[in-house]
Parts: C-alpha cells; sequence; structure tokens
C-alpha cells in the first residue's frame, strides 16, 4: 500500500507544474495585436465566394489558376496561358503574387496573352522605376509603372474582373497576410511585387503593403480553400551559386524561407503543377520577355496532353466565356493605339506629388541629348515634382571633376508631354565656384537649354521632327553664346544587339534571353537613320547659319556580328568660322578646330558578344556586350578658301577597340557603358569611359 501511495504522490508533484503552465490563450489575450498576425486579412473576399459557389452550384467543381512569384521568371505564365488556352482551358478563378500577379491581373481583366506580350514588350517594368531617397521605405518609386498599368486597363475593380482573382501581399502595419479579391487594379497590382527595402510598400486601404511572395513564394493554399482542381504555375529560381558574396547569402536567406513554404504546401495538396523551365534564369532579366515567354510555350506543351487527361470534361472549355470575350474584344481595340504612344515615349499620367530626389551624373555621354544638360561629373540633391503628363526638378549640384567655373551648379528642369509622343524639354543652369569671401558661391555663368521633338513614326519606322535652342552666358568677360536647330530624322529601327531580346527557341539552353537563348543563323538585318536640319548660331565667334546633315546605318549578321557606321557635319554657309557642333562625335582629344565647314564620322565592327555576359552577386547582370574596333575621323575645311578640296584626308584621326555593355542593378533600370582605347595619328593614346552607346 505504501508503495502505491508513495507512486501517487509522485504523480501528483510531476502533474502540478503542469496545472500551473500557462496556455497560450492566457499569454495572448484577444485584444492583443500578436494574436492576430496569423489571422490573414482578407479584401472583398465575401463576393469572391458567392461566384465561386454559384459555379459548385452548377455541379462541377471550379478550376483555379495558381501563379507563383518569380520576378522576370514570371513572363513565361504568357506563353503558358496561351498554350492552355489554345486547348481549350480557362480557369474559373485565379489566386496570384508577386511577379506571377502582374500576369494574373492583366489575364483576368481580359487581356489576350497576345495582348499581354505586346505590353510587356512595349512597357518593361524597369523603364518606369525612379531611384529616389528612401524616405518612404525604398529605393524604388513604381509610381509611374502603376499609371501606366492603369491608364491602359482603366481604373477598374477587381470585384469586376470576367475572371475572380485573388492577389496575396504582406501587411507592415499587422504583419499579416493580406489576400485582395477587390479594389483598384493598378495599386493592388503595384502591391503585389513591392520587394521589401528595393521598392516602395504601397498603402491599401488601412493597410501598407509589400511583395506577397516574400513570405509564400506559391500561394496554393489560399486557392485550396476554394477548390480542390488547382492548376499551379511555378516560375522557380534553381541556380548553383557561389555564397562568398553577403549578397547572394542574403537573398538566400529570404527565398529559403518562402520557398519551403510554397513546396511543402505543393506537396500538401498534390495540385496539377506546371513546372516552367525557367529555373536558371535571374530574376533581373526583365529586358528578355519574348523569350522567356517562349519557354512558358513550351513547358506547357510538354505537358498539356497529361493536363487534358487529368481534366474532367466540364474544365474543357471550347470557348471564351461571353463576358471575357467582350472585355477581350474591348481592350484589343482601346490598347494598342495606347501602346504605341508609349512605345514613342510618352509619359504616364501622374497624380501630383513631391519628392526628394538624387541626381547623379558620373560619366559624360557618348551622345549628348539634343536638349537639355548632361550634367556629367556632378551629384547633387533636389525635389522633383510630377502631375499628370510633366515632371519637374529643382536643386544643387557639386562638381566631382570641375571644369573651370563649374565648382557648383543651381539646376531646374522641366518635361512636358501635352499631346501623343510630343515632348518638350527645358533646363535652367546657374554655375559658379566657392571662394574664401562674400559670396561664397560666387556665379560665374548662365546656361539655358529648350528642345521640342515629336516622334510620329511606327513598329518598323520613325519620323521624328524637333527643334532645340541653347544659350551661355558667362559673367567675367561677359560673353554670350547661343544656337538654335530645328530639323527632321527619319529611319527604321535598329535590329537587336547582343543580349537583347528575340523569338528564338531557347529551350535547354540555360539562359533565357539571347544573351543565352539560341540563335537563329544566318539572319542579316540593317538599319539606317538620316537627320536634316538648318541651324544659327551667334556669340563670339559671330553669326553663322546653314544646314546640318547626319546619316547613319549598319548590318548585323545572325545576332553575331555588327558593322556600323555614322557620319554628321554642318555648314555655316555665310563663311563664319565654328567649332564642331553637338553631332559630332569623336572618341579621342578633338582638335581646337573653327572653320565654316567641319564633320566626323566613325566605322566599328562590333562582335555581339552574346557569350561574354555575366551575373554577380544576384545583384549585377552584365549583358548585351559588344567588343570590337573603331574608327573615327574628323574633317574641317574653308570652301571659300583657293585650298579647299585640294586634299580630302581628314583633319585627324583615332584607331582603336571599344567595349559596351549593359548594367543592370537589381533588376531595376538599365545602364548602358562604352570603353575605349586607342591613338589618333600624332600617338596620342585615345582612352574613355562613357555612358550609352554610340549605336
Amino acid at each position: 500500500m505504501s508503495i502505491r501511495r508513495t507512486i501517487a504522490l509522485l504523480l501528483l508533484c510531476a502533474l502540478v507544474p503542469l496545472a500551473w503552465a500557462q496556455h497560450p490563450d492566457s499569454v495572448f489575450p484577444a485584444d492583443d495585436p500578436l494574436r492576430s498576425v496569423v489571422q490573414p486579412i482578407r479584401i472583398g473576399m465575401e463576393d469572391f465566394s458567392a461566384k465561386i459557389e454559384a459555379i459548385k452550384a452548377q455541379g462541377r467543381e471550379p478550376l483555379g489558376l495558381v501563379l507563383a512569384g518569380g520576378s522576370a521568371r514570371a513572363y513565361a505564365y504568357i506563353g503558358m496561358l496561351e498554350v492552355l488556352e489554345s486547348r481549350g482551358i480557362v480557369p474559373d478563378f485565379i489566386v496570384a503574387n508577386s511577379m506571377g500577379a502582374i500576369i494574373g491581373l492583366l489575364y483576368a481583366a481580359g487581356l489576350s496573352p497576345a495582348l499581354i506580350e505586346d505590353l510587356v514588350t512595349t512597357v518593361p517594368t524597369e523603364k518606369y522605376f525612379e531611384f529616389l531617397l528612401p524616405t518612404k521605405g525604398g529605393l524604388i518609386n513604381i509610381d509611374a509603372f502603376e499609371a501606366v498599368i492603369r491608364d491602359l486597363v482603366g481604373q477598374v475593380d477587381l470585384s469586376e474582373l470576367p475572371i475572380p482573382i485573388i492577389i496575396t501581399a504582406e501587411d507592415l502595419l499587422t504583419r499579416r497576410r493580406v489576400e485582395i479579391a477587390a479594389g483598384e487594379l493598378a495599386r493592388a497590382m503595384s502591391s503585389s511585387f513591392a520587394m521589401p527595402a528595393i521598392f516602395e510598400p504601397k498603402t491599401f486601404g488601412e493597410t501598407l503593403l509589400i511583395d506577397g511572395g516574400s513570405t509564400t513564394l506559391v500561394p496554393v493554399a489560399q486557392a485550396a480553400a476554394f477548390s480542390s482542381r488547382l492548376i499551379v504555375a511555378t516560375a522557380l529560381y534553381n541556380k548553383p551559386m557561389s555564397y562568398e558574396n553577403p549578397i547572394t547569402v542574403l537573398n538566400r536567406v529570404f527565398d529559403i524561407g518562402k520557398t519551403r513554404t510554397g513546396m511543402e504546401d505543393l506537396f500538401g495538396l498534390s495540385p496539377f503543377v506546371i513546372r516552367n523551365d525557367v529555373e536558371s534564369v535571374s530574376y533581373m532579366e526583365f529586358a528578355y520577355p519574348k523569350a522567356i515567354i517562349q519557354r512558358g510555350r513550351q513547358s506547357a506543351e510538354a505537358v498539356v496532353d497529361e493536363l487534358l487527361s487529368w481534366l474532367p470534361g466540364e474544365n474543357k472549355q471550347a470557348r471564351i466565356r461571353p463576358i471575357l470575350e467582350a472585355k477581350r474584344a474591348y481592350y484589343l481595340s482601346a490598347i494598342p493605339p495606347e501602346l504605341d504612344d508609349y512605345r514613342r515615349g510618352a509619359l504616364p499620367p501622374l497624380d501630383g506629388s513631391l519628392r526628394l530626389t538624387p541626381r547623379l551624373g558620373i560619366l559624360q555621354p557618348v551622345q549628348p541629348p539634343l536638349a537639355g544638360f548632361t550634367d556629367s561629373g556632378f551629384i547633387g540633391l533636389g525635389v522633383s515634382f510630377t502631375a499628370g503628363r510633366s515632371k519637374a526638378f529643382l536643386g544643387g549640384l557639386a562638381s566631382f571633376n570641375p571644369e573651370p567655373g563649374k565648382t557648383w551648379a543651381a539646376a531646374a528642369d522641366l518635361m512636358l508631354n501635352p499631346y501623343d509622343s510630343l515632348i518638350w524639354k527645358g533646363g535652367f543652369r546657374l554655375y559658379g565656384v566657392f571662394s574664401a569671401g562674400l559670396p561664397y558661391l560666387k556665379p560665374e555663368s548662365l546656361a539655358f537649354s529648350s528642345g521640342l521633338s515629336w516622334e510620329l513614326g511606327k513598329r518598323s519606322k520613325t519620323l521624328e521632327p524637333y527643334a532645340a535652342t541653347r544659350a551661355n552666358y558667362s559673367f567675367d568677360p561677359a560673353s554670350l553664346g547661343w544656337e538654335a536647330e530645328a530639323g527632321l530624322t527619319l529611319g527604321s529601327l535598329k535590329p537587336a544587339s547582343a543580349g537583347t531580346d528575340t523569338d528564338t527557341n531557347s529551350a535547354g539552353s540555360g539562359k533565357a534571353s539571347s544573351g543565352g537563348a539560341d540563335k537563329a543563323s544566318g539572319n542579316l538585318e540593317g538599319f539606317y537613320s538620316l537627320r536634316t536640319a538648318a541651324f544659327v548660331q551667334g556669340g563670339t565667334l559671330g553669326l553663322a547659319w546653314g544646314p546640318s546633315l547626319g546619316i547613319s546605318g549598319g548590318v548585323s549578321l545572325a545576332d553575331l556580328v555588327a558593322l556600323r557606321a555614322r557620319a554628321s557635319g554642318r555648314w555655316a554657309l555665310n563663311g563664319t568660322d565654328m567649332g564642331l557642333g553637338r553631332q559630332e562625335l569623336y572618341r579621342g582629344s578633338a582638335p581646337a578646330i573653327t572653320a565654316p565647314f567641319s564633320a566626323a564620322a566613325s566605322v566599328e565592327l562590333a562582335w555581339l558578344a552574346d557569350i561574354l555576359r555575366f551575373e554577380t552577386g544576384e545583384i549585377l547582370l552584365v549583358d548585351s556586350i559588344e567588343l570590337g574596333p573603331f574608327f573615327d575621323c574628323i574633317w574641317s575645311t574653308d570652301f571659300s578658301s583657293p585650298a579647299a578640296g585640294s586634299d580630302f584626308l581628314p583633319e585627324t584621326v583615332t584607331a582603336g577597340v571599344s567595349l559596351s555593355a549593359t548594367l543592370r542593378f537589381a533588376g531595376l533600370r538599365p545602364f548602358d557603358l562604352s570603353i575605349f582605347a586607342g591613338m589618333d595619328d600624332s600617338g596620342n593614346l585615345a582612352l574613355g569611359i562613357r555612358s550609352g552607346r554610340l549605336f
């Protein structure tokens, strides 16, 4: 008996601590914000659920499509949707996040896969990203991209789309997942891919949203709450990486949890999976949608027969539903003209905003702009203002490689797009130096620039009238120089260079662009550009007027090599001596030429060095690499001189090697860089780094 009592006493002692243990319900009361973290915020879910229940009331299980995140790899969904539609497979509802939400929202709104492809190739996301000071939680503002989508698709509510859709995001304020089935489409789209710390978070009602793919890459669990018949499309990343770079390590840390959660849900729910063959594609390759889209086509074609066998008959639809068909017809007529405006340079209509914006101009451009200032060698800060189709900037600049009299500058710029692709740009600069006494900021000169251009061409041809003026006034000694030019440029679009997008078959190549896609062989493509203009200038050298002409052209073979040339010049018909004009390009130390006539020409043979493209640190992609020899020369003469025309040799020549490439940081707006090294006819070395490209 004593043994039994002892055992009972020991058991009682062991259970006492458990009785006093705190249950989560007591630790986190009902009104504790941390308790609600596990509960998602649902927006518009009642109406969404009603639509799904209406389908079930017809006696069939709804067919859901889940589009996972994947950054640029998500372009594969466009080709996949095209194949599914061609075989009569159209989803009853869609659940998507991150970049998958961009494709999903456009498709749910009523755009056909072909029109979505046209849109993403015309309006690349990277083109409309603006770098700002991180005062609102991110380095990149995507208001312009959101405005483009709103302009093209309209101010549409998700609850009104012909295909019901749920977009997932994460709320920074409450740390809760947000499932969006109602609200403005463009804002929901920009919220869905607001990558943390890179893009500014987006307000959506009472939430502050970031990319839903930050925590769950494949939102299949959210779709499973509404149907057991699901197709999941993935665009995962599964490329070998080196972990010596801390940025790569950090990216992988973020990737582990969201990919693991997505894979656990896939195995647990067992939907039909279309695994798109893009897992070796960098998330930064936004510039190559067509090749990635082709990967999606091929991935879907490989499994579509198996998918049809898996689906019951009621999910094999012979035609697009009437409500979706009506939207297709509307967008097919409404969007292409708008796309054409954006293709020709129109600005998106933006809401009014005032932001603190950095300015950085490190390198002199290869081709100076027609209007405006290059501000090379300057860094600064100012206020940018946007409203409608206009942009303005007001700020200060400091030079880290100052020219005489240009240690600092006060800058003001304005850009207006009043109609179609008609663009006016104006700028003002007050240049000066720092002095020991008052005034500490000593002004030295004023500069003004204004330009008007209007691109009127179509996809394969361009026709652009333009006009530009420039003026510069120096305080000490007092001098004024000015020039004005008006003309017309006619040309064809330049063919693809290394790394640009192609429609070629890229399956199995291990890369997704012409930077890695298989090349078509034997294709000979050419381009040309003709410019004719009249100019007038005045100042210390006197009044001069006359014609200004330019021509350029080239051919490329199989996206492998290209032979290109350009020449430009101007002639003062009244015989006044002038310096080299803005259009004369010369890679070397140009002599101080003053003559009534001057011209420059350049010839280069470029290897489109596809094989040299590389990616490093999960942050930098270098592609569109061109390498080859160049030959530049300058002519000048006075046709009224008796000796004019007796010697056709150029004034000076430079020959060397040029390397051009496109740098993409974290998938943001690309930056072209040109490096050249050579020697002129006097034996002087010509070395330089410039922004942009000659061709």
